[in-house]
């Protein structure tokens, strides 16, 4: 037990001595949460700057104006009454929507000739663009209903057989999980994940690498360790280390008030098993590359466009097989899924099961398999030192 402790204190001192991986593997992901948080913060996109060309300039379009700023997601940021300099000046992307109110507009409604107004979406942002086309679709489809009520009322019919001809039939919509539609609460979670995923790896990189290409492995082989052991004796400082980071991360979400549907142990075994499976996963390549740099090259180029190939924004059925099969092996796709299903859903760790699945055989291969190359690695270590 003694010497159990004494190598202990042997890995932990090995790992605060490199500083600069202490700092990323604490600091990363508080900084990154944090500065996530304050961005995010808002969670929705609120008065985007529009601009209207009003050629029409009657009372009529001064509604449609006035229904436009009354939209929290809208703001006129830009009136003009001319078309003079207007795509130039769309073009310096300070605009996400351009509005267009032709001439004629208030009489040729009065005549029933159908006007239209142009609207172009600048689509260079894709959440920019989505929030001000949804509001202005509702801002004109408000517009629109009140006209043809207002038309129908004049022809003698009472306001509400004047709606109920309008509309005939009504569609009530739902929303569940994220009922606000809150960017932060989709976006900051899959963010802190990526991160941790980064660091654990970027840390663990250097497990036996750093033995290996320094040759200090012979100091553990003294105390006739197995393969076992050793990696028992690496994996525990990660796991200690570990647990207060996600006890930072915990901390987080009543900070950010990010809402969280999940039990503590439908959560907590799933940290478990991403927590496991990216520690196995970092000494599995820091056994079969012994070369610290080249070690964390390889497990950035994995952890790099995880987020992306997790599915979180872009679901894995609509990517190739081959890339969707890729991410069924980083251990940030299943993850993040579980997460959702408990964390936002409030389901169970059976609603995700094939996901708690997936992280356990992944754990499970790149045990064996680093006991394996380990077990290969020490006869040669023993070898060379034989001759």
């Amino acid at each position: 037990m003694k010497t159990f402790l004494s190598l202990l204190k042997r890995e932990f001192r090995m790992i605060f001595s490199n500083q600069v991986v202490m700092a990323i593997f604490f600091a990363a992901p508080i900084f990154y949460g944090v500065l996530f948080g304050f961005i995010y913060e808002k969670g929705q996109a609120d008065d985007l700057p529009v601009m209207v060309v009003d050629l029409d300039n009657s009372p009529m379009s001064a509604k449609v104006l006035d229904a436009i700023n009354d939209n929290t997601a809208l703001e006129i940021s830009d009136l003009r009454y001319s078309v003079a300099n207007v795509d130039k000046d769309f073009k310096q992307d300070k605009y996400c929507a351009l509005v267009t109110i032709p001439d004629g507009f208030e009489a040729n409604l009065l005549m029933k000739r159908s006007p239209e107004i142009n609207v172009d979406i600048n689509t260079t942002n894709i959440l920019t663009a989505n929030y001000s086309a949804k509001a202005l679709q509702v801002v004109f489809g408000v517009i629109n209903a009140g006209i043809e009520i207002e038309a129908l009322k004049k022809k003698g019919n009472t306001p509400q057989f004047a709606m109920d001809d309008f509309q005939p039939f009504s569609v009530n919509y739902t929303r569940f999980y994220n009922e606000s539609g809150n960017y932060m609460t989709f976006l900051w979670p899959g963010m802190v994940g990526t991160i941790i995923q980064q660091v654990f790896l970027l840390a663990v990189a250097l497990a036996f690498a750093r033995e290996f290409e320094k040759r200090t492995i012979i100091h553990i082989l003294k105390h006739k360790y197995s393969a076992l052991q050793m990696i028992g004796l690496k994996a525990l400082p990660f796991i200690i280390l570990g647990t207060l980071v996600w006890l930072v991360v915990a901390i987080m979400f009543p900070i950010f008030k990010i809402p969280f549907s999940g039990t503590f142990i439908d959560t907590f075994i799933p940290s478990v098993l991403f927590t496991l499976s990216l520690i196995f996963m970092g000494i599995m390549v820091s056994i079969v590359v012994p070369n610290q740099l080249k070690a964390t090259e390889i497990l950035m180029i994995i952890a790099a466009p995880s987020f992306v190939l997790s599915g979180y924004t872009w679901p894995l059925y609509l990517m190739p097989k081959a890339i969707s099969a890729f991410a069924s092996v980083i251990p940030l796709t299943h993850y993040l899924e579980i997460f959702r299903r408990v964390a936002f859903m409030g389901g169970t760790m059976s609603d995700a099961s094939f996901h708690i699945y997936s992280l356990i055989v992944i754990t499970i291969v790149c045990f064996i398999l680093s006991w394996i190359f380990l077990t290969a690695k020490l006869k040669l270590v023993k070898r060379s030192r034989k001759k």
